[in-house]
């Protein structure tokens, strides 16, 4: 199951890339006006419906996921390395969006996924009382509850499941094998977007 999801996000991904049997209902933005689409674009009903305007992966996104799909697709601005971008809806139903840096050096021997960018929201629909978070490392085996900034430690059960010991938790980072891996937990969602909203000019 794990192989045809992989296959289908290539497989989605290489037709975004080629413009063809893409399903973007929302329509595509000339992203000549402006900066960067992740904080000129990326707002209001993108928030809540990501994929009415562009194809996504859903509540677990992997590094070579983001190697395959995400990596480099996204007009950010100048200076900007290639990261990931989820959208994330909260266990407490704050919707926002994370810029995500999976290219991070190992650590004793594990590589941490580095939320490098999020924006949270108190009121999407207007974009209310924005709260923009600092940067923040997770280390494989940590959960974080995103309306706190709180990290807390994974546990691992008899069945070799992680999971998120602190019900406030939204998303989980673990590894499946040598892959790095980002889950949505306790009733938060995850979207991934593997398509820009830039219309691509000539």
């Amino acid at each position: 199951m794990r192989a045809l999801r992989n296959l289908l996000l290539l497989v989605m991904a290489a037709a975004a890339a080629a413009g063809l049997a893409v399903d973007a209902r929302g329509g595509y933005f000339d992203c000549t006006v402006v900066y960067d689409e992740f904080h000129s674009l990326m707002n209001k009903r993108f928030l809540r419906e990501p994929d009415l305007y562009v194809p996504v992966a859903e509540e677990r996104f992997t590094r070579d996921e983001f190697l395959a799909a995400q990596k480099g697709i996204f007009s950010f601005g100048p200076g900007r390395p290639p990261l990931g971008v989820a959208v994330v809806a909260t266990n407490r139903n704050t919707r926002g969006k994370l810029l995500l840096d999976w290219e991070q050096p190992e650590v004793d021997g594990a590589r941490p996924l580095v939320i490098a960018g999020a924006v949270l929201y108190g009121r999407v629909d207007d974009g209310y009382a924005p709260r923009r978070l600092a940067p923040i490392r997770i280390k494989p085996g940590f959960a974080l509850d995103l309306d706190s900034g709180r990290q807390v430690e994974a546990v691992r059960d008899a069945a070799d499941v992680v999971s998120a010991p602190d019900p406030a938790a939204d998303v989980i980072v673990g590894m499946d094998g040598a892959n790095l891996y980002l889950r949505a937990v306790n009733g938060a969602r995850l979207w991934f977007p593997l398509e820009s909203m830039c219309h691509r000019l000539n």
